[in-house]
């Protein structure tokens, strides 16, 4: 019988599409001026549009990233410019500062669901007089001290997809007056759509506590192993934000949030989610804080903060990767280990640093509570092994 892994990203349940719960939107995508697209990238696309950016414009950029948000400015024309980021992932003064001039517009990122102190940053696009984009693609649910993360952007862009298990999903926050709200665009690809669904459920079904039921779920993959097929990956897409590059697809530049995703968005109990994943984190945090060969990059979890997932530092990644890769997998994901050939990189060895060696573990709200065991059972045996 197959041994199930720990699911990476939360899946949906088959009940939830039947589901007629009448619910309400999040804070801050409940307010009058946010539009839905069919992912992150296509938000930030559309939100060049809404700044009334061109080609040839220049954007100040993170040299730490997934490498996917580059690619909507390169396709809309505009020149990356990439500055640092200190220890604790906010926007380097100086590096940022020096990115900023001459550039039209800029995008600051808030990693993992915790808030950047983006006050610098506001502060120097103030006085140049250019917009600040704040990426919350993994902050949904997470507040600063004083409000929702994006409610006080100039413009934001969140990934519904990567915290909650939908199809496809990402929102655009225009905040800023000179900006101009982007038409409705087009349906997104309904076969698309209904394969992300499907894998949805699929890998739901495979980590079922019913072992038959996982059985059964994981018949067709098994069976393409066996005859030398390329296996599938039911799930591959909604995980590629998190595992890989995902390349800008500019058949989708204007396509918007399906209305399956929006409905699932709209009956998902928010406050629910957000305690769930706190309580994951807290709990992985607690159990693997003294763990050898691991140091933990966000080692406090404010009461603000709704976490995408636990991100850690590898002492020596390659083994690290090679202990996820040996057994059952526990949904560790090596987070950005590719390079955007866009930027400098011999310019930015902290950054290179960090997308060698961070990988992050799952504490989402799908998670059961054996499965946590098992991912700290895991990083025992692995730092055991080490000594």
């Amino acid at each position: 019988m197959t041994t199930r892994s720990v699911r990476s990203l939360p899946t949906l349940p088959p009940g939830a599409l039947l589901g007629i719960r009448r619910g309400d939107l999040p804070s801050p995508l409940n307010g009058s001026g946010v539009t839905f697209w069919f992912s992150a990238r296509v938000a930030l696309f559309q939100a060049i549009g809404a700044l009334g950016l061109r080609a040839g414009d220049a954007v100040a950029l993170p040299a730490y990233g997934c490498g996917s948000e580059v690619d909507p400015f390169i396709h809309a024309g505009l020149t990356p410019r990439f500055f640092r980021v200190t220890d604790s992932l906010d926007p380097e003064p100086e590096s940022f500062q020096a990115a900023v001039a001459g550039a039209a517009v800029a995008l600051a990122t808030h990693y993992f669901g915790f808030a950047a102190d983006l006050e610098l940053a506001r502060a120097t696009c103030r006085r140049a007089r250019v917009p600040l984009i704040e990426d919350c693609a993994h902050a949904l649910y997470s507040r600063d001290s004083s409000d929702w993360l994006g409610a006080r952007a100039d413009v934001a862009i969140f990934s519904v997809s990567k915290t909650l298990p939908v199809p496809d999903g990402g929102s655009l926050v225009v905040n800023v007056q000179s900006a101009r709200l982007p038409p409705p665009g087009s349906p997104p690809p309904r076969r698309l759509v209904t394969k992300r669904t499907r894998g949805l459920l699929i890998r739901h079904l495979q980590a079922h506590r019913l072992r038959p039921v996982s059985w059964v779920a994981h018949l067709p993959r098994a069976a393409k192993n066996r005859l030398a097929l390329k296996p599938s990956e039911p799930n591959l897409d909604t995980e590629k934000g998190l595992a890989e590059v995902v390349r800008f697809d500019p058949r989708l530049d204007d396509a918007r949030m399906s209305a399956r995703s929006l409905r699932l968005l709209a009956q998902t109990p928010h406050a629910e989610v957000r305690s769930a994943r706190r309580r994951n984190y807290a709990r992985l945090l607690e159990a693997v804080h003294d763990i050898r060969g691991i140091e933990l990059l966000c080692p406090r979890l404010p009461e603000e903060t709704c976490p995408l997932a636990l991100p850690l530092v590898a002492r020596d990644p390659a083994a690290f990767r090679r202990r996820l890769a040996a057994g059952p997998g526990i949904g560790a994901k090596h987070m950005w280990p590719w390079f955007h050939p866009s930027a400098p990189w011999p310019d930015f060895p902290f950054e290179e640093k960090l997308k060698r060696s961070v990988f992050i573990l799952p504490v989402h709200q799908s998670l059961h509570r054996e499965e946590i065991d098992r991912i700290i059972a895991t990083l025992e045996d692995w730092s055991r092994s080490r000594q």
